[in-house]
């Protein structure tokens, strides 16, 4: 097994694979073998630990008013 860290992904080469891989090559396919990745979506500071960007939720998002608009018509919406 082949571990290496490309740009944010991390290759494996040497597992077996699924049959019907369209990007293999001829050759990995008649070996049963091919390569797996896993893609890294974190941004670079996450990795670090830190955060890029401010948390996005209800609370944070909207202003007060729209926010007690839409509570005082939640279960009117269908919402329990």
């Amino acid at each position: 097994m082949k571990l290496s860290l490309v740009a944010g992904s991390l290759h494996f080469s040497g597992y077996a694979r699924p049959p019907r891989v369209p990007y293999l090559t001829e050759e990995e396919k008649a070996s049963g073998m091919g390569g797996k990745a896993v893609i890294s979506c974190l941004f670079p500071e996450q990795i670090r630990g830190e955060m890029r960007a401010s948390i996005v939720s209800f609370e944070t998002s909207y202003p007060e008013e729209i926010k007690r608009k839409v509570l005082a018509n939640w279960s009117g919406y269908g919402f329990a």
